[in-house]
Parts: C-alpha cells; structure tokens; sequence
C-alpha cells in the first residue's frame, strides 16, 4: 500500500475532521483506492485526484489541520 496510488479522496465536509486515530483510511472506490480522513465506511462525496500516496495524503491533512 506504501507505493499504491490512490485516485479518489473523500470532500464530505463531515469526515474532514477526523477525531482520534483512524485505522484505515484507504477504502475501494469504482474499483480504485479511495482516501477518507475520517476512515467512515459511508456517506462520502468522492473525487477523482491524479493520484497520490497514503503517506502523501496524511501529510497534506495533517497540515490541513495545522492551519486551520
């Protein structure tokens, strides 16, 4: 999973703020990896990115988080 990218993220206002550790972030999405901050299992608004890492992706949240 360290090198596999991921080509949806999750834009859901509700799972953009993610509370405690979230075990697994990464789910399928149209048979592709898809990211979620909050890791929920329902409820996304998915969008198609050019791809990224998981560890691209947490970095970019937790700095998301830092500024705001």
């Amino acid at each position: 999973m360290a090198k596999a990218l991921i080509r949806f993220v999750c834009r859901e206002n509700a799972h953009q703020r993610a509370s405690g550790s979230v075990t697994s972030p990464v789910t399928l999405h149209e048979e592709e990896w898809a990211f979620c901050p909050a890791g929920v299992v329902a409820g996304h608004m998915w969008e198609r990115i050019e791809g990224a890492t998981l560890d691209e992706l947490r970095r970019r949240w937790s700095e998301v988080r830092v500024k705001v």
